[in-house]
């Protein structure tokens, strides 16, 4: 019995570190820098601030942006596939 359920833990303990290790390996945008560089490319503006987050249990980051006409607003980084939508 104590035997099965150690087992049965260190199974759940292995496909969970697994798991999640993969996931990290299929990241389009794996850091802030790489965040800001994807927003640069699509808006121009000074960035004040970058967070991490999640939304949905998917991986964000939320880059608080200064545009070039005063106007401060908030865009969403999707890292896993690289998509910048405004918030």
């Amino acid at each position: 019995m104590k035997r099965t359920l150690l087992f049965s833990l260190m199974a759940c303990l292995f496909y969970v570190v697994m798991g999640s290790s993969s996931y990290a390996a299929n990241l389009k945008v794996e850091n802030r820098d790489q965040a800001v560089q994807l927003v640069k490319q699509k808006y121009s503006g000074k960035v004040l601030n970058v967070q991490s987050s999640s939304q949905q249990h998917t991986p964000t980051y939320v880059v608080k942006l200064l545009s070039n006409k005063g106007v401060v607003f908030y865009l969403q980084v999707n890292a896993v596939n690289g998509r910048v939508s405004k918030k």
